[in-house]
């Protein structure tokens, strides 16, 4: 249980940017359709990250934990992004009137590379038997990401400010998950 919500901590943070984008689309598009490529996007991300992750279990168990090196390596590269970026302010982005369900679909999955490296990182250093709370967790926080865009997307402009400042927290997590799976934990594959 406590994998479960790791994971799902973990899977919900590398998403703010993805929920900052959905509020940023809402007030040109409605919530619907951003709402519905997210999903997708994600449903997609679980899938080929358990698919992968499940494929290199073949992997000596030594090179497993060495996963962890990926998330580490995206959390390091995001921290020294935002100190390069510190004091400057982020421009607007272009009005959308009209984008269509594939050009959605690949922005998102655009902006979810850092969830399936962590999520096929977990899955491949977890035990079979913790599979399960991996997905859950990847699960849990798709829906409370989903339903925190679509009940934020009435007050879009002040949600999408909040969730853009949220974003900061993304490479510590993503450095902490790198190291829980370097380290040897009950979790790892014996």
């Amino acid at each position: 249980m406590l994998l479960t919500l790791a994971v799902a901590l973990a899977y919900a943070s590398t998403n703010f940017d993805n929920l900052a984008l959905m509020l940023a689309l809402a007030p040109a598009l409605g919530i619907a359709r951003p709402a519905l490529a997210f999903v997708t996007t994600q449903a997609l991300v679980i899938g080929l990250a358990l698919a992968i992750g499940t494929a290199l279990d073949s992997l000596p168990e030594e090179w497993l934990g060495l996963l962890g090196l990926i998330p580490m390596g995206i959390g390091l590269l995001e921290l020294w992004r935002l100190w390069r970026a510190r004091g400057h302010v982020s421009s607007e982005p272009p009005p959308v009137r009209k984008a269509g369900l594939m050009a959605l679909l690949v922005t998102f999955a655009g902006l979810s590379a850092d969830s399936f490296a962590l999520t096929t990182a977990f899955l491949a250093d977890s035990a079979p038997d913790f599979d399960f709370e991996v997905i859950l967790g990847a699960v849990i926080a798709l829906a409370a990401i989903s339903l925190a865009g679509v009940l934020a997307a009435r007050v879009a402009l002040k949600a999408e400010a909040l969730v853009l400042k949220l974003t900061r927290i993304t490479p510590f997590i993503m450095i902490a998950s790198g190291l829980y799976i370097l380290l040897p934990t009950v979790t790892d594959v014996i």
